[in-house]
């Protein structure tokens, strides 16, 4: 029995719960006059007034349990609770019924944004809370317009109409930026650069004699010249004198015949992947005929080059070339046969291809000082001059060779030196062995590839990469990840081998990982460091369960061995020793485990993007899953990596949005840069990071940050230890030093101060030395690379 104090108490509360419920509609009577209550309010409210009626019945029911109650308190919470509630619902039911269908009204990437999503009026809110997160960026936003203007198509005439439609949308996309906040009289450089770029050469000479100063023009003078120069090149049409009497005029339209251009194999008047005499040619006599006719390699028509062609790519391995120019298959060089059995019967029969013959051109290769050999006077050679250079003459099987041999035999061997025998046979004697030969070879190495070659790709590196199509290669890589990707109790993703079904099968491969295995022992007998090592490695791989142990009788016809062998890097902070599995290595047909899977599309994100997004953020964050990309050299390997971290994010999405988000487009292969705009946010992004990878069993370390705060609760293990202390603070991440002390990227230069003469190759090894993803040294490299053109 309560005491009436704790009765009292619970009077309390239940009047508390009363003022609650009436609080809430005071406050929905406010977002209604503002015009501001939406669905997502509704149901939120809605929500909140449920977990009020709820502790009013518990409250409620205790204390009449145990006293007798006037019902006029119950009834006045009743009231409250249901007119509020029918209230909040129509407000839903109006709201959705007034809403167009979500489905009809998006197109393109907002369409994509729901496709997972069902569109009914439940998922309302979140669909329209997922497109405010999607498209609602003020950063996104600023930096679509930018690239819009960047990927604009050059201009290749002074056509009007290109002109003014290129001035449009120039001027649409600043219009947006200027509402933005984000152009300013100081940007007209760089604007003016931009729109420089997408014009011929000759209309920016025009621009140039309309400047009389070295003064910096604005953007908006540079536009007003465009649609002038539009607006002066139009056909001016011409006034007709009225003529004296009316006169019948007859038009008459003739369409010029549409002329296909030549193929430049047969000269036939067919386009050249139609033609069979292109065809029949091996793939580098067409690459060579192409490139002879200065053909496009990846549409094989002319007026352009592969860089900016926009026809598909190539449909075996989707690269930037034309599916007649795919290369060949090189197989290895091995003796193979092929079986055939009889249907009918039991019969097998195995038929070995024959082996090229191949006849040493001279023997000896080199002339052999007869004097220093000490041959008896007494015999008789069978070849007299078997001291110079001379062809074969006749070839003896084995069998004929041993029955020419007779008794008789004299070692000339001399103290250290080779052994040297003369053999008696029935046609004379004969001399084997291995003679010294004072003969000096020199060799001598040359470069035959252009240095302009060379030099061209330092520009062709700066451009964007084409867009580039999903092949069917891709398509049916990624049906196979979708249909054979489980995931395990314990929140791992198990991952099959995605076979290519249409490439020749592996044939023995046990031999070849014997050999490397032997080989590899052999070095363990030398060095016993590293074989405890390299033992320790693999035992780390067993632990883990990334790799577990079989007998040898359960390997059944269909395995493949993988050779494996060891990579040292002394710079390396975590793992000096990596052993490496090689999947390259080809089986006895000819045919690697590389060979036969997929390679799936390229799933990570540009560097530059990724790097570009890292420098916005106030507060930065780095970090690296541990142990996530084995040393397995398979072909497939990177696709499944990375696909398995976007499935885990779009699993998780729903528990981690932010860190999500961070998942697909903070992280470079297996490091993640990413950061907030607060202190807060970051802790909370590396808490919620830590537990969405450790739901896949996933665990990430070497944490940095530019603010030390945001790392103190951090073990020193997980803390990053690729620090460089000196008179920085950096570390290395991505191929870029960062400091992370004043938060500010650093680059190393080492340039040969020397080097007695310069020359161009010189100056292009020091430019090739220089990474810089991000262009920021640009301004300086460009001098470099200008001044080699001029040379």
């Amino acid at each position: 029995m309560p005491t009436p104090a704790k009765l009292n108490a619970m009077r309390q509360k239940r009047t508390n719960c009363i003022g609650n419920i009436k609080a809430l509609e005071s406050d929905i009577d406010q977002y209604q006059q503002a015009e501001e209550l939406d669905v997502c309010l509704a149901r939120k409210y809605q929500t909140q007034l449920e977990e009020e009626w709820r502790w009013f019945r518990l409250v409620h029911d205790e204390v009449t349990e145990h006293s007798e109650e006037d019902t006029t308190v119950e009834q006045e919470a009743a009231r409250a609770y249901l007119a509020l509630g029918a209230r909040l619902e129509r407000l839903i039911l109006a709201e959705q019924r007034s809403t167009p269908s979500t489905a009809s009204a998006l197109q393109g990437k907002a369409a994509d944004c729901l496709n997972a999503l069902p569109l009914n009026n439940l998922n309302y809110s979140q669909a329209l809370t997922v497109l405010k997160d999607s498209f609602e960026c003020p950063r996104y936003t600023a930096f679509s317009h930018c690239m819009s203007m960047l990927d604009y198509p050059k201009l290749t005439n002074e056509s009007p109409t290109e002109l003014r439609r290129l001035a449009h949308t120039i001027k649409q996309h600043i219009c947006a930026l200027n509402k933005m906040g984000q152009v300013n009289p100081d940007n007209s450089a760089l604007l003016n650069c931009i729109i420089l770029s997408k014009v011929p050469l000759s209309i920016q000479k025009q621009w140039e004699m309309t400047l009389s100063d070295h003064e910096v023009p604005q953007y908006s003078h540079l536009l007003k010249f465009l649609e002038k120069l539009a607006w002066s090149s139009r056909p001016i049409p011409t006034v007709q004198q009225p003529r004296a009497s009316p006169e019948q005029t007859i038009w008459t339209r003739q369409r010029a015949p549409r002329v296909t251009p030549a193929c430049p194999t047969c000269q036939g008047q067919h386009p050249v992947w139609r033609c069979d005499s292109f065809k029949a040619k091996t793939v580098s006599k067409r690459l060579m005929d192409a490139t002879r006719a200065s053909l496009c390699l990846n549409c094989l028509k002319k007026g352009h080059i592969a860089r900016d062609c926009h026809a598909g790519s190539c449909r075996i391995c989707g690269g930037r070339h034309h599916t007649l120019l795919h290369p060949e298959k090189q197989p290895s060089r091995s003796n193979f046969s092929t079986s055939s059995r009889s249907p009918s019967s039991s019969s097998r029969r195995t038929a070995s291809p024959p082996s090229p013959a191949a006849i040493t051109h001279l023997i000896p290769s080199q002339p052999i000082d007869r004097s220093a050999l000490n041959i008896p006077r007494n015999i008789k050679l069978a070849d007299p001059r078997f001291h110079v250079p001379s062809p074969i003459d006749v070839l003896l099987s084995s069998g004929t060779t041993l029955s020419s041999m007779c008794v008789g035999q004299i070692n000339l061997t001399r103290p250290d030196e080779p052994e040297l025998r003369l053999q008696k046979t029935r046609f004379g004697w004969v001399i084997g062995g291995s003679p010294t030969s004072s003969t000096a070879t020199s060799t001598f190495h040359t470069s035959t590839t252009a240095l302009q070659v060379d030099l061209a790709r330092f520009w062709e590196i700066d451009e964007r990469p084409p867009i580039k199509h999903i092949s069917e290669a891709e398509r049916r890589c990624e049906d196979h990840f979708r249909a054979h990707t489980r995931r395990t109790s314990e929140g791992r993703y198990i991952v099959a081998l995605p076979f290519n079904e249409k490439f020749p099968s592996l044939g023995s491969s046990k031999a070849l990982a014997m050999k490397r295995l032997a080989s590899l022992n052999r070095r363990f007998q030398r060095d016993r460091r590293f074989e405890a090592d390299y033992r320790a490695v693999i035992q780390d791989y067993l632990d883990r369960g990334h790799m577990s142990k079989i007998s040898p009788d359960s390997a059944d016809e269909g395995a493949y061995y993988l050779p494996h062998h060891a990579v040292i890097k002394a710079a390396s902070e975590t793992t000096k020793l990596r052993v490496v599995f090689d999947g390259s290595a080809a089986s006895s047909t000819g045919v690697s485990l590389n060979d036969t899977l997929y390679t799936g599309s390229k799933l990570q994100e540009g560097l530059f993007n990724i790097l570009l997004r890292f420098r916005l953020h106030q507060y930065v964050l780095t970090g690296e899953i541990e142990k996530m990309y084995r040393q397995f050299l398979l072909s497939a390997a990177p696709y499944l990596a990375l696909r398995c971290l976007k499935q885990l994010a779009d699993d998780e999405g729903h528990r981690f949005p932010r860190a999500s988000s961070a998942l697909r487009r903070d992280f470079y292969v297996d490091d993640a840069l990413t950061g907030a705009d607060t202190k807060e946010e970051v802790l909370s992004l590396r808490k919620k990071l830590t537990e969405l990878l450790q739901s896949a069993g996933l665990n990430i370390r070497e944490w940095a940050s530019n603010d030390q705060s945001i790392l103190q609760r951090l073990s020193e293990q997980d803390k990053s230890r690729r620090l460089q202390l000196g008179e920085y603070q950096t570390l290395k991440t991505l191929g870029i030093f960062w400091d992370s002390k004043d938060d500010a990227i650093l680059y190393s230069v080492e340039a040969n101060a020397k080097t007695s003469r310069v020359t161009k190759r010189s100056i292009s090894s020091v430019i090739a030395r220089i990474y810089d993803p991000l262009g920021l040294l640009a301004p300086v490299i460009v001098r470099a690379k200008i001044i080699l053109q001029r040379v």
